[in-house]
């Protein structure tokens, strides 16, 4: 059975957790979120979705799309700039570690993500340990350019 790539972004984002229902009737294989990255995701840029759902309320249920899995984590360490901004505005600067970046993340109901694979012409899904790996990979990389 085919999958297209619209039935295969309702899937993985109702089946990454068994609390969310199919948001139109169809019959799709449950697929769970890879933990481990091909190499194709590490080597070359590719269209990302990330969803995510910051608080239990399901009307919170949101997704961010990008160019590039880089830009994926420029965006997700963007929230959570953006998070610290909000609650300290009386800081100038703010300085954060990746075990903070990872609070953040673990604090969300969910987070996951889709980086299309043009080989299959489909969406692979991501889980959050993956993103959080990949941020690290991204900062690490930031950090040793400017270093």
């Amino acid at each position: 059975m085919e999958i297209n790539a619209l039935q295969l972004v309702i899937t993985i984002w109702n089946t990454s957790c068994d609390r969310y229902r199919p948001l139109v009737p169809f019959h799709t294989p449950r697929i769970r979120p890879c933990v481990l990255a091909p190499s194709f995701i590490m080597a070359q840029n590719r269209h990302t979705i990330v969803l995510m759902q910051p608080i239990s309320n399901r009307a919170t249920r949101t997704f961010m799309d990008f160019d590039t899995v880089s830009s994926a984590m420029d965006g997700i360490c963007g929230i959570y700039e953006k998070k610290l901004k909000d609650m300290n505005p009386q800081l100038r600067n703010i300085t954060y570690d990746i075990a903070d970046l990872y609070k953040f993340i673990d604090s969300l109901i969910d987070m996951s993500a889709l980086v299309f694979d043009p080989s299959m012409n489909a969406y692979v899904p991501y889980d959050r340990q993956w993103i959080k790996q990949r941020a690290f990979q991204h900062l690490k990389k930031l950090a040793g350019q400017y270093s």
